[in-house]
């Protein structure tokens, strides 16, 4: 292992041309790659070749890799598209420079992008030795180039720079080919008859791309053999259609692309336009949800028959006359995208941009802790503080020193029987930790000890404790890292107060009182006063 952003470190920056972020947070830790920390590089569109550089000094005999008894491996994310090419250069760090390619590049190996905005590895293979007068164990430099002799602009996110070691001759097996169309975007619209420009990216992990074919349903359209993939189809008649691209790699394997649909709308006639005015786009709600959804639709040369309203694919209803709108009730707690299509007087049909919704879970009762003080033990930086994580805020955090113990407590403002807590944690989570309650901040009662968290999201419901302050105490972090929470939420009822009932016994008469603390403690004292004394007092009174 080279590099994995958390405890392995054999590589060390030397320069790039884009933008190098190393240790920022995964953007999707899912397998293949859980990792809390990734490295982050923006490409810089300008640079025909942009370089992102290394100093190692872990890459012994540089020979192993041109002969293949060893090959070099990444986990990747990114929004560049399938087929973009990834290269990987060992170099001599005395010897290359910027401007004096081949001198000091030890040889040179490829991998293309197989998914977007999704994680897979990157196995690389070798292509060429361009400097042969560089050593094997000359090469001290690791050299990345993302989609090499291009001006794009693309994030890609880095993981587990490795290499790996050829143990065997493996059973002959096949990768399937990637293959996603580019165009028509989906719910595209075209006049008949259309002419619709027809293109996909496709590759292959192990092999070549033998060929890419164009379907409408299960019509073949067209074939081609070469990249970039694409087909015309013209002479489209009025209806709508559902195109996918299917994919076959030298060894057979085949791969359909996710369908798009698009409609062509008969001669002469203007489609409908249409927007959804409400709910606005990330708007949230809470669970069982009314949401009203609301569109303005129109038919620049006839009218507008109807407006459907949908959830994805699933149709909510629909209105006939104007204002269209929709009122969906008893939505659950869910993230969904709405839109709204219309249809004219002709057929034509256009649909709405999506509006993205969440849909949040029902509160239990009222969350004491919210804007509440806060006190810490430490904060890993100022705009890290303890405030963060009681504003109601799920993208805000208080984040404590990378050390143990750690801990966080809010004052009610009141005492309150302490029921229930939430926590929402951020990677750097809480393994090990109490949760205690405390009327006055200095002696705790603890009413949950957790041992053994692995995750994000902690609700400890059936707690029994009463207390104004309720404190987090971390014993053990779940990560490198010190303890990060996003919400620290608290639930419960009011607590009753005691009260001490003044006693004692007096005569008769008429008396002045005089009251005192001492510790705390209430006193009162009943003075007699003399029939004089007491006639000017009831007179003063």
């Amino acid at each position: 292992m080279f590099e994995d952003y958390e405890a392995t470190h054999n590589l060390t920056f030397l320069s790039a041309d884009g933008t190098y972020t190393p240790t920022v947070a995964n953007p999707a830790a899912v397998a293949p790659n859980t990792s809390a920390r990734v490295g982050r590089y923006a490409r810089n569109a300008t640079a025909t070749y942009d370089v992102l550089s290394f100093r190692t000094g872990a890459i012994k005999d540089g020979s192993a890799y041109k002969k293949g008894d060893k090959v070099f491996a990444i986990d990747l994310y990114t929004t560049a598209p399938v087929g973009t090419v990834v290269s990987c250069q060992l170099e001599n760090v005395a010897q290359s420079n910027t401007g004096n390619y081949p001198t000091g590049r030890h040889s040179i190996y490829q991998a293309a992008v197989k998914q977007t905005n999704a994680w897979h590895t990157l196995t690389f293979t070798f292509a060429s030795a361009p400097d042969l007068g560089t050593a094997d164990i000359d090469v001290d430099k690791l050299v990345f180039l993302f989609a090499p002799n291009s001006t794009t602009s693309a994030t890609y996110h880095i993981d587990n720079i490795r290499s790996l070691v050829k143990t065997g001759t493996p059973p002959p097996t096949n990768a399937a080919p990637s293959v996603s169309l580019t165009s028509p975007a989906g719910g595209a619209t075209f006049t008949a008859p259309g002419s619709i420009t027809i293109s996909a990216n496709a590759a292959d992990s192990d092999g070549t791309v033998a060929k890419v074919e164009f379907y409408n349903g299960s019509t073949l359209l067209n074939t081609d053999t070469s990249s970039p993939y694409s087909y015309t189809w013209t002479g489209v008649a009025a209806g709508t259609y559902s195109i996918t691209a299917k994919a076959t790699d030298n060894a057979g394997a085949s791969t359909t692309s996710s369908a798009v649909s698009v409609t062509v709308n008969a001669a002469g006639n203007t489609a409908p336009t249409v927007s959804i005015t409400a709910p606005a786009n990330g708007s949230s709600f809470t669970a069982p949800a009314s949401v009203t959804i609301t569109a303005n639709a129109a038919d620049a040369d006839g009218a507008v028959s109807k407006v459907e309203f949908f959830q994805g694919t699933t149709k909510l209803g629909e209105d006939l006359t104007a204002p269209y709108s929709f009122s969906w009730t008893g939505a659950t707690a869910g993230s969904y995208s709405l839109t709204a299509k219309a249809t004219d007087n002709a057929g034509a049909v256009t649909t709405s941009t999506a509006v993205s919704i969440t849909v949040a879970g029902a509160p239990s009762g009222t969350n004491l802790a919210l804007n509440k003080p806060t006190t810490t033990s430490s904060t890993e930086a100022p705009e890290f503080g303890g405030a963060l994580a009681v504003d109601g805020n799920a993208t805000t955090r208080w984040a404590s020193a990378w050390a143990d113990p750690q801990w966080i407590y809010v004052d009610l403002g009141a005492r309150y029987n302490v029921s229930r807590v939430k926590l929402s944690w951020e990677a750097a989570h809480g393994k090990d930790y109490l949760v205690q309650v405390s009327n006055d901040a200095a002696s705790w009662t603890t009413v949950k000890t957790v041992t053994g968290n692995t995750t994000l999201t902690n609700d400890h419901t059936g707690l029994s404790g009463a207390g104004r302050y309720v404190r987090i105490y971390g014993t053990a972090r779940g990560t490198t890292y010190g303890y990060s929470l996003y919400e620290l939420e608290v639930y419960g009822t009011p607590a009753s107060t005691s009260s001490t009932v003044c006693g004692g016994t007096v005569a008769n008469g008429d008396y002045r009182y005089e009251v005192s603390t001492t510790n705390g403690t209430v006193s009162w004292k009943f003075v007699p006063l003399t029939p004089l004394r007491a006639a000017i007092w009831r007179c003063c009174m």
